[in-house]
């Protein structure tokens, strides 16, 4: 079951969570997800409330998975600074390759 995880909008540095958001196929049931959850991830899974998007360019279904207990992160799980860091990084590398041309 393809999952793509969804970055939160805000928080603290250091957190916990009851409730994730992820993208899935839409053809994945409820029953499924929460099974996935929690034999993939060991996650203590109370309700899953799904929102089937359609799109002109690929349909998915957004799913919401709310925790019995709440789950640990570090906000450096969606670190900005490291993609700023590699586009600069990136921009660099491109004045050297055109330096040595």
């Amino acid at each position: 079951m393809p999952i793509s995880t969804s970055s939160p909008s805000s928080f603290s540095s250091n957190t916990t969570t009851k409730e994730i958001a992820f993208k899935t196929v839409p053809s994945a049931s409820k029953p499924e997800i929460k099974h996935f959850l929690q034999t993939f991830y060991g996650l203590d899974v109370q309700k899953v409330r799904t929102l089937n998007i359609k799109s002109k360019k690929k349909a998915y279904k957004k799913v919401y998975a709310t925790l019995n207990k709440p789950l640990p992160f570090h906000s450096d799980i969606y670190p900005s600074t490291a993609i700023k860091e590699e586009e600069e990084y990136q921009q660099n590398k491109k004045k050297v390759l055109t330096l040595h041309s």
